[in-house]
């Protein structure tokens, strides 16, 4: 039975349009009306709203983790998905079965025929946001932590309309082609989350054109903006698997918090973690418990010892700057690094590039998973010598052999860091499950 769950719970997947079906308000609504044939399921949960272009992913482990000590039910609808689609909707700490994805489709196709609709009037995305608000009934949870997959404004993830908590995690460059070209226009989107009176908390260090757009919206809104003030930080310890931190803001102070989730980027998510569990019914105890237990596969993650061998699904400036910051902590300075890239034509890869290979000793650039979007390992190359033409590169456009290649170069004493794009980690081998660490196979 598990196994023929399994192949049905694929073959549907392969059914469903993949594009992303982005860009008019009717699409909104149309999962509006598809929730209302529903029973409105995502109006029986406790929904913690995240949006933001980096830290959404870590910041939602963070609260879902401390909401899970607590003693509640927590579901978690998170992003990308390396392997499957399911990787997407998480049930307290294991991802959603092929049983339960079948049947919450049967249901949502139910609301489908009621709406005089077929299954792949929906895209994949927007079955995936269906199926976790259904799934989430159907297992008994009360608490979601629901991160918005693009933006804000058209996001499927915005057709909830009474969320609890609406979350902003830093909010920089991404998706400008679809989002605007300047931070006015790109958080402008991203506030379209808010609902009238909801408690809105936003990271610390906003730019300030982001933080105008997220307090005017908020006014608009009859609720305010809540962020960390006089945040000082101080770290205890570093490694690759965990941080030990004190932290003391005008709101709150903590000694010896234990993180389990490593880079010193992590700072500003744990604050932005913490102002929002501030605001719901949780024990210190259960965020100290919830936050060293928390996990996340794909950012900075220590996938393998021999050689070290580190994932983190750097796809923005921003990304790439944090990941080089929290390297630096975490590395010897006279380790080698031996880097595989890879990244998608549509990203800014030229103003990336500077950072995620500052301080390489050889980069091996390869081509990520993802036939229409990604780009050329040899286009990759081209962009890197001319750039920094002194820099050792070679171009190996199978990523797996690219990781092989990397390792046997990194020997003992060196650094393998897979860095770029998600799809370049599916691209290896490296599964993404958002309550556990991160595995991939052993060259």
């Amino acid at each position: 039975m598990i196994a023929t769950d399994l192949a049905q719970e694929q073959a549907f997947w392969q059914r469903i349009d993949g594009r992303m079906l982005y860009g008019g308000a009717e699409r909104v609504q149309l999962l509006r009306a598809i929730l209302a044939q529903l029973g409105h399921p995502e109006d029986h949960l406790k929904i913690v709203h995240l949006a933001g272009t980096n830290g959404k992913g870590s910041t939602g482990c963070l609260i879902a983790s401390a909401l899970r000590a607590q003693g509640y039910r927590v579901g978690w609808f998170t992003s990308p998905a390396l392997q499957t689609p399911r990787e997407q909707i998480v049930l307290d700490e294991r991802l959603v079965t092929p049983t339960e994805i079948l049947t919450a489709v049967a249901q949502v196709k139910v609301a489908l025929a009621q709406l005089a609709l077929d299954e792949c009037a929906v895209s994949a995305f927007e079955w995936s946001f269906l199926l976790a608000m259904v799934c989430f009934i159907n297992a008994g949870i009360t608490w979601a932590v629901v991160e918005t997959g693009l933006g804000g404004a058209l996001d499927a993830t915005n057709a909830i309309e009474h969320p609890s908590l609406v979350v902003f995690t830093p909010i920089s460059y991404d998706h400008m082609a679809i989002l605007g070209d300047t931070l006015t226009a790109i958080a402008t989107t991203k506030s379209a989350i808010m609902r009238p009176g909801v408690s809105v908390i936003s990271a610390p260090e906003q730019a300030a054109e982001v933080q105008a757009v997220l307090t005017q919206a908020a006014q608009a809104n009859a609720t305010e903006v809540l962020t960390v003030t006089d945040a000082q930080l101080t770290w205890q310890a570093q490694t690759l698997t965990g941080s030990i931190l004190n932290v003391q803001t005008a709101d709150f102070q903590w000694r010896a918090l234990q993180i389990g989730l490593a880079g010193r980027y992590q700072g500003q998510n744990v604050l932005t973690a913490l102002l929002a569990l501030n605001q719901l019914p949780v024990t210190r105890t259960a965020i100290r418990e919830g936050f060293a237990q928390a996990h996340l596969g794909g950012r900075l993650a220590l996938v393998q010892t021999q050689p070290v061998t580190i994932a983190d699904g750097a796809h923005n400036v921003a990304g790439a700057q944090a990941l080089q910051a929290s390297l630096d902590q975490l590395l010897p300075a006279t380790q080698p690094r031996i880097y595989v890239v890879g990244i998608l034509a549509d990203k800014a890869y030229a103003k990336m590039l500077p950072w995620l290979t500052q301080h390489a000793s050889q980069v091996i650039v390869t081509t990520p998973a993802h036939p229409e979007r990604a780009l050329a390992a040899a286009d990759l190359a081209a962009t890197l010598h001319q750039e920094q033409p002194d820099l050792a590169v070679q171009v190996q456009p199978d990523p797996q052999a690219a990781l092989h290649q990397a390792q046997q170069l990194a020997g003992v004493n060196g650094a393998v860091i897979v860095t770029g794009s998600f799809y370049l980690l599916k691209a290896v081998g490296i599964w993404q499950h958002s309550g556990s660490p991160a595995t991939m196979p052993i060259s």
